[in-house]
């Protein structure tokens, strides 16, 4: 008979309970390895969930703010600020009270930092968790100030006094090499505009002004009634403007997307390549009822000045054209060579609309500037001859300069201008005052003066021009000035004269 063998054995028994035994420690392994994966992830997807939340808070009160301030004090006594800060527990605050409580931190540190950009609309923001001195969890991201970059875009003052450009700790507890307090990011949100539907690109927006603001009638935005026609590129509504156009003094032009485009008027002729928004040379005016420091302003022009806060707002008139240095000084400064302060401006100044877009014979006060009423209003070419007679049809407007013979080809005649000729050369308006030129001679070559009332260091001038120079009135003492003969510096060439209150010029 065969023996039963189906059983195990003990040694088959011992084998068995001991790879048992070693897949089971394995297994546990494994496990408790996965559920501190999981514990990691979650806590992990906390801390990254609970930043995320302190930063879009952050965002969502600074978004629509109409100024905001990065400072270790208030900026003023004023109730309408608000702050953000960390408090000495690394927790966030709002106006010194805790947003969250303290378990919602898990016993992290929150650090919060920001830096505004000079353009006073863009900041960047920086929140991240710390455990002891390990960062955990860091987000940052730019914000654009929409009600404040709005308002920049539309000419209003942006107050950025104690703005710091570079990233700093927002902290009540001071930073250990400084010796002030902590930085804290301070705004307002009064006086705000009102966003319609969704903010995009052309930033929607729409003025609020508020009720204890002033209105603005009488101010330079009132010049706008003076658009001679509702349809653009008619009369001198050249409506949005054109880097290749050329523009008239008088000529009306905006930037910018209806209905919140921004106008501006030309101060002077054969504006080409200039535009309006830097507004380097000086000639333009941005038709907006607050003072603009890109903008130059007339005699007798009237602005509100500051923009915020509203309790200070003035109005204030313009003694002295700002082109040049005056447009650096603010309406406030103590001593203005520009401004003085006024109760009430005529709410019908501009009404009769008396821009000057036309030659006035009667113009007491004549610069240089003024010399372009002579100019004719048809175009001829240049003579030919040099023996001074004048051809056929003659007028001193002689329009783009020509410098190339082949101009007149076939028979490349040599053609000549005249004293008194004015020329066009780069957007700029020359006048000859040498006896003549040739069309070789390119402005400012054999005697050319620059049509503008500011003195030009290319310019030639002539016996009793008048000009200015950082505010200043000049009158020409002899025959010709060459070039780079500065009026505050050619005593000789040059006297200082004002406005007589009765007729013309007066020497200083």
């Amino acid at each position: 008979m065969k023996a039963n063998n189906k059983g195990m054995t003990l040694i088959e028994v011992i084998v068995v309970l001991l790879i048992s035994s070693i897949l089971m420690v394995i297994a546990g392994g494994i496990l408790l390895d996965s559920a501190g994966y999981f514990n990691k992830t979650a806590q992990s997807n906390y801390e990254k969930l609970a930043v995320d939340s302190i930063s879009s808070y952050v965002r969502e009160r600074l978004v629509y703010a109409t100024e905001v301030q990065i400072a270790t004090t208030k900026p003023d006594d004023s109730d309408d600020w608000h702050w953000l800060s960390v408090n000495e527990n690394n927790q966030l605050t709002h106006d010194d009270k805790e947003v969250y409580s303290s378990d919602f931190y898990r016993s992290r540190k929150l650090k919060l930092t920001a830096k505004c950009y000079s353009n006073n609309y863009r900041l960047d923001l920086s929140c991240a968790f710390y455990n002891e001195n390990k960062q955990i969890y860091k987000t940052s991201s730019t914000l654009e100030l929409v009600n404040i970059k709005a308002k920049s875009e539309k000419g209003d003052v942006i107050n950025n006094s104690g703005v710091h450009s570079t990233q700093v700790d927002i902290s009540d507890v001071a930073m250990q090499k400084a010796q002030d307090k902590g930085y804290k990011i301070y705004y307002k949100t009064n006086g705000a505009l009102s966003i319609k539907d969704e903010v995009d690109e052309d930033h929607d927006v729409e003025y609020d002004p508020g009720k204890n603001e002033l209105d603005g009638t009488g101010t330079v935005a009132d010049e706008i009634k003076c658009l001679s026609s509702e349809t653009e590129g008619t009369g001198n509504n050249k409506g949005p403007f054109d880097i290749e156009e050329t523009y008239s003094k008088g000529d009306f032009v905006y930037l910018g997307t209806k209905p919140n485009e921004i106008w501006y008027r030309a101060l002077d002729d054969n504006l080409k390549g200039q535009n309006p928004s830097n507004n380097t040379n000086g000639k333009w005016k941005k038709i907006l009822k607050f003072w603009n420091s890109e903008s130059t302003y007339e005699e007798g022009d009237v602005i509100i000045y500051p923009q915020e806060p509203i309790s200070k707002q003035q109005y204030y008139e313009c003694i002295k054209e700002t082109k040049g240095q005056g447009q650096k000084e603010t309406p406030d400064t103590e001593n203005s060579n520009y401004w003085k302060i006024i109760d009430n401006p005529d709410p019908d100044k501009y009404n009769s609309c008396t821009i000057k877009d036309s030659c006035n014979e009667e113009n007491a006060y004549k610069t240089v500037a003024d010399e372009l009423c002579e100019r004719s209003s048809s175009v001829t070419v240049p003579d030919k001859g040099n023996t001074g007679n004048r051809e056929d049809g003659w007028t001193n407007n002689k329009g783009d300069f020509i410098e190339n013979s082949e101009k007149f080809s076939p028979n490349h005649e040599q053609r000549f201008y005249r004293k008194g000729d004015f020329v066009i050369l780069n957007g700029e308006t020359w006048r000859l005052i040498g006896e003549y030129a040739d069309i070789s001679h390119k402005p400012p070559d054999a005697h050319w003066k620059l049509i503008q009332e500011e003195w030009d260091s290319r310019s030639y001038y002539e016996k009793g021009d008048i000009v200015s120079l950082n505010g200043t009135y000049y009158r020409c003492n002899i025959d010709i000035a060459s070039p780079n003969w500065k009026p505050s510096s050619e005593s000789s060439a040059w006297e200082k004269v004002k406005k007589d209150p009765n007729n013309g010029w007066i020497k200083v």
